[in-house]
């Protein structure tokens, strides 16, 4: 889950395009690549990405981007993005929009965002928090505390790209989101983020993108939208997959054709890890409900905290599928009348009734039919205050007979069975 917005926002990546020598001379005032080994035995050196996304607002274009990793980043924050835009409906004229954007600093934060803010406390921590030194780490864990700051870094990253993209304004006090409220509207422009360091420091590839500044419409969302009912009847499970465009959710429901409401407080997203992404499915449980008819929907909100349209709506009916406790068998009692017919008084007790409990039904076991259990009280059910139910033996001298509690819902929970066995079936002689 803490790769979630890392991800996100590389498969959003926008289709390479060249920004051209011009381009490349106002990044680094070189035109050129760096060099590298010219030998049989080259290496390919090791370079770090930028990724960078335009949203087009129509009366503004919004920018968001990502390093690939904890190093460009770390760089980038002490040194400053640089962003370019071209015009392309001006002679492809290249403005500098920003030549020195950096994130906010700790005590701007402290004012800006109230100290209950969690969120943007955690994002001041993954800025200004002090990690594991490598010394001190090589000194306690030999080599592996080389791999231990390295897994930390990491982890600190991946937590303030997260944050970044739950939350716009921590995004831009992150200095990872720009607004150029300059873009003329449905202007044609080309934008570039670099991070301002050499490249034989830190070599970035940078990846520009084009726009066109007209307001677009929310993405569409059609997820596989999944429920199941949760084990005791009251609860809801809805599933639904893992889509790298969204970074965070909202879950909606109406109950019996109600209101919608939000039942997430707080954006949704989930906490486990997966070993497949391609099979990785967000989880959220809808619990204590009524029986009744409930509708969900889900949208999703990308990296610029957009929302997109909602997907279809999911019905659930939510019916009573729990029974009332079951019965206690008590005794039996036999009788045997003068032409031979055998009848068995069965006797129980019932500690709880249950609001929906509306009676019992008696069953025998009878080998000689398909469904064996066969209901003996016909279809007229016994009253909930009874606790004594006379019927006629089978011809058989053992069987077993359970009574059932039933709720309005259908539902029935038989007692434990009990044994009748009859040693004698012949009276004696009159």
């Amino acid at each position: 889950a803490l790769l979630l917005s890392s991800a996100s926002m590389m498969a959003q990546t926008p289709v390479d395009a060249s920004a051209g020598d011009d381009v490349k001379t106002a990044v680094d005032g070189s035109g050129t690549e760096s060099d590298t080994l010219a030998n049989d035995n080259y290496i390919k050196p090791l370079r770090f990405k930028m990724h960078v996304l335009a949203r087009p607002k129509g009366d503004k274009v919004l920018l968001r981007w990502a390093p690939s990793e904890f190093a460009p980043w770390y760089f980038a924050n002490r040194n400053g993005y640089k962003i370019l835009r071209v015009d392309y409906d001006n002679e492809s004229r290249i403005d500098t929009l920003v030549s020195d954007l950096r994130p906010m600093p700790l005590e701007e934060m402290k004012v800006k965002f109230e100290a209950s803010d969690s969120l943007a406390g955690a994002a001041a921590q993954m800025l200004y928090g002090k990690g594991t030194g490598v010394s001190d780490a090589v000194g306690e864990s030999g080599s592996d505390g080389i791999m231990k700051v390295y897994d930390e870094q990491q982890t600190r990253f991946a937590y303030a790209m997260l944050l970044s993209e739950i939350r716009p304004d921590l995004a831009k006090a992150m200095a990872l989101m720009y607004e150029d409220n300059t873009a003329r509207k449905g202007g044609n422009y080309m934008y570039l983020v670099t991070v301002n360091a050499p490249d034989s420091i830190l070599p970035v590839d940078h990846f520009p993108v084009d726009i066109k500044n007209v307001k677009q419409k929310p993405e569409e969302f059609k997820p596989e939208l999944k429920d199941s009912i949760g084990e005791f009847g009251n609860s809801v499970v809805l599933t639904w997959p893992m889509d790298r465009r969204f970074s965070t959710f909202d879950i909606e429901c109406r109950y019996n054709g109600g209101e919608w409401q939000k039942l997430n407080k707080r954006p949704f997203l989930t906490l486990i890890t997966f070993e497949n992404e391609e099979d990785a499915e967000n989880h959220y449980e809808h619990k204590d409900l009524k029986m009744g008819k409930y509708e969900y929907r889900v949208c999703g909100y990308d990296a610029f905290g957009d929302k997109s349209e909602y997907s279809d709506v999911l019905e659930v009916e939510l019916k009573d599928i729990v029974g009332p406790g079951a019965p206690m068998i008590r005794i039996f009692k036999l009788e045997n009348t003068p032409d031979s017919t055998v009848y068995a008084n069965v006797y129980w007790k019932k500690s709880v009734f249950e609001p929906d409990f509306v009676g019992y039904d008696v069953y025998i076991y009878n080998s000689m039919v398909d469904s064996l259990w066969v209901k003996i009280n016909g279809d007229r059910q016994i009253a909930p205050t009874d606790t004594v139910f006379r019927f006629k033996m089978p011809h058989v001298s053992t069987t077993l007979v359970t009574v059932a509690a039933v709720d309005t819902a259908g539902n029935y929970s038989p007692s434990e069975p009990q044994q009748i066995h009859i040693s004698d079936l012949v009276p004696p002689t009159p």
